[in-house]
């Protein structure tokens, strides 16, 4: 395996430029404008949160706007080489609104995301439809009632023209009076139509009495059938009592759980789901997800796991790989992963990594199709924190890679990187 790191050398004389210009998006400079290292930002702090690489070359970027005690969404587009061509914040200047996820709409319009705070303790999730030019469309607040928190993941679009979103939710349908629901929590798909209308007669809930289950992505497979993706420390064969795995079902058009509960890890030790997307048909098709495997002494490596398509629920069925990624004993948590298409076939794992210092850096590793190391790079400074969000392969074979980076004197700016084929600054 060849490993690089990129430091982030030039961080004072960024630092000064951007306090220079009351925080304005700033460059550091590069031989080549094919690949580069940019932020983007203003007043306070802002954050990568996940990315869209347009057919004509540009990009969506989205992540988190803070000033004060106000977090609001922070929408950025920038073309090939890096250029703002506009940024929009959306969210109430008196509320916490945070970005999630954005999505791509069959009508050419995008959808993000959010979860807004609608009092303590009180997290409800918020879909904001926009056009390509990021102006709004639309949007609704929607959550579980009985002011529990709603913890957000993803927003999958559907064949139909609505959505479906999915994450944890503190809200128990059990109602058992012995067990106190605000310390665990069950997954939740709630399904709107294109109009932005939640089914009321669509069952919104999965999960046990007294367990952590969490949701991660759904999935369309088929018009009345939905695959989900998530974690949970249910109880299951081989499963030690306590411990979470990764695991998969389906919901039927009335949200209903249609089939078995198929598990993934090791089963002794924690792993926690944090990305799922499709396989592309040049990679076999399937699901890939990538989690994050935490050791009983806590030490904490990448669980990586491609599932068959179509999903019979049963391992021997399904399971291609399920693989643990341990690189060079480093502490890396999972953040989110790509198909790679260009040689050797594989997979972009992007992680952050925990050093020893206290910091964290943005890592991006890949593997082949069989979870072969090819190559792995650091992202980063030795000083500050920063903090990986999305990662995605351009039709040239060139990577996209969006995340937080530190400055100095605590503050942050959205960053993206983007670095040749073997993950690299440079041709």
């Amino acid at each position: 395996m060849m490993r690089s790191r990129i430091y982030i050398t030039l961080i004072a004389v960024i630092c000064s430029v951007l306090l220079a210009a009351c925080d304005t998006d700033s460059n550091i400079p590069s031989p080549e404008k094919n690949f580069f290292m940019k932020l983007y930002g203003g007043d306070g702090d802002q954050s990568g949160v996940d990315l869209v690489a347009l057919d004509d070359g540009n990009f969506l970027l989205l992540g988190n706007s803070m000033l004060g005690v106000t977090k609001r969404i922070y929408l950025v587009k920038a073309d090939s080489e890096g250029k703002i061509l506009w940024q929009k914040k959306f969210g109430d200047a008196l509320q916490v609104t945070e970005a999630k996820d954005i999505e791509p709409i069959s009508d050419g319009n995008f959808v993000i995301l959010a979860t807004v705070e609608n009092g303590p303790d009180n997290l409800d999730v918020k879909l904001i439809r926009i056009t390509a030019e990021g102006q709004a469309i639309d949007s609704v607040t929607y959550g579980s009632g009985n002011m529990k928190n709603d913890n957000a993941r993803s927003v999958t679009p559907l064949l139909d023209g609505g959505f479906i979103i999915t994450g944890s939710t503190q809200h128990d349908t059990a109602r058992v009076s012995t067990v106190d629901p605000d310390a665990f929590s069950n997954i939740f798909h709630f399904r709107c139509n294109a109009s932005l209308k939640f089914d009321p007669n669509w069952y919104e809930f999965y999960g046990a009495t007294g367990k952590l289950d969490f949701g991660t992505k759904v999935i369309q497979s088929t018009n009345d059938r939905f695959y989900v993706f998530g974690s949970s420390n249910q109880d299951h064969p081989g499963n030690q009592i306590g411990k979470i795995n990764m695991q998969y079902y389906s919901i039927s058009g009335g949200g209903i759980v249609s089939s078995n509960v198929g598990y993934l890890g090791q089963f002794n030790q924690d792993t926690r789901s944090s990305f799922v997307c499709k396989v592309p048909a040049a990679l076999g098709e399937g699901y890939l997800i990538i989690g994050t495997k935490t050791s009983n002494t806590g030490a904490t490596t990448l669980q990586v796991s491609k599932l068959r398509s179509p999903l019979r629920f049963n391992s021997i069925d399904d399971v291609q790989l399920d693989e643990d990624i341990s690189i060079e004993n480093r502490t890396l948590d999972a953040v989110s992963a790509a198909p790679s298409v260009a040689a050797p076939s594989g997979y972009f794992l992007l992680a952050n990594e925990l050093r020893s210092v206290g910091t964290t850096n943005i890592w991006l590793t890949k593997i082949d199709q069989s979870a072969r190391l090819q190559w792995s790079v650091s992202l980063g400074s030795e000083e500050e924190n920063d903090k990986a969000a999305a990662v995605q392969e351009l039709p040239n074979g060139k990577i996209i890679v969006l995340g937080t980076v530190g400055i100095g004197d605590n503050q942050t700016k959205m960053a993206l990187f983007k670095l040749n084929s073997s993950g690299r600054l440079q041709d």
